[in-house]
């Protein structure tokens, strides 16, 4: 083969190749995604209600994902086939299954109706968990009629300062299907995180945390008052962190 024909043949070559390429990764950023979802309701009335509860917890589930621009959204079944028809749905985002998977296990400690859906949209609104989350102890008290006290505590991956976990819990009182409060137990660095007390009207997280032969524990609390005659009427009376220390001689 003389020059000429074999360089025409490598520039052939060339082009198939740079064609190749782009035909892969526009095919790999089309991949179909999971759609997730906090939660769904049968009316606009009971939609705005999920995306008002989401918003109540915006200072907690921020800590646990970063939410894309544009979201979160309130869908319907024309807007997005995989909203069950009649339903509408607020929509968090669009994720690769696997990062779905694990973020609306997250999710579904704080709203219980959150799910996911495969959709033929790419996975490029994904919301970012950072750091891997993964849900501790949790607890749940009756307080009144429709009055319910929550909390969660959430712990993550070793922290930079040693082998501590860093951590935080999520408080919440619901009225109903509503969340009336949301607040963060402070985050920590400790090994782990457990419910100590959780009563009517007081919640308590202990983090405790082992150095050398010292052991600090730190208390988180939150107190509300409620109004038994008045559902809506709750305050936030005061938090406070406590810390204690100690060490085997």
């Amino acid at each position: 083969m003389d020059s000429p024909t074999a360089c025409r043949c490598l520039k052939a070559a060339r082009v198939c190749l740079a064609f190749g390429v782009v035909v892969f990764a526009t095919r790999a950023q089309a991949m179909p995604g999971t759609a997730i979802f906090w939660g769904s309701g049968q009316s606009d009335a009971e939609a705005a209600l999920v995306l008002r509860n989401l918003q109540e917890f915006a200072s907690g589930a921020n800590q646990l994902m970063d939410v894309p621009k544009g979201f979160p959204k309130i869908v319907d079944n024309a807007s997005l086939r995989a909203v069950p028809t009649g339903s509408k749905a607020v929509l968090v985002g669009f994720c690769d299954g696997d990062t779905a998977a694990h973020l609306v296990a997250l999710l579904r400690t704080l709203s219980p109706g959150a799910f996911t859906k495969d959709v033929d949209v790419p996975a490029l609104a994904c919301p970012k968990v950072a750091p891997e989350w993964q849900p501790g102890p949790a607890g749940k008290v009756a307080a009144g009629p429709e009055n319910s006290l929550h909390v969660q505590v959430f712990s993550g991956p070793e922290s930079d300062r040693g082998s501590a976990s860093r951590g935080f819990a999520i408080a919440w009182l619901i009225h109903g299907n509503e969340v009336l409060e949301a607040r963060v137990l402070g985050g920590t660095d400790c090994s782990s995180h457990q419910v100590v007390r959780l009563d009517k009207a007081r919640l308590r997280v202990v983090a405790e945390c082992q150095t050398g032969n010292c052991t600090v524990s730190e208390y988180s609390q939150v107190i509300w008052t409620l109004e038994a005659s008045e559902a809506i009427a709750t305050s936030r009376r005061k938090g406070k962190v406590v810390q204690e220390m100690s060490c085997d001689q």
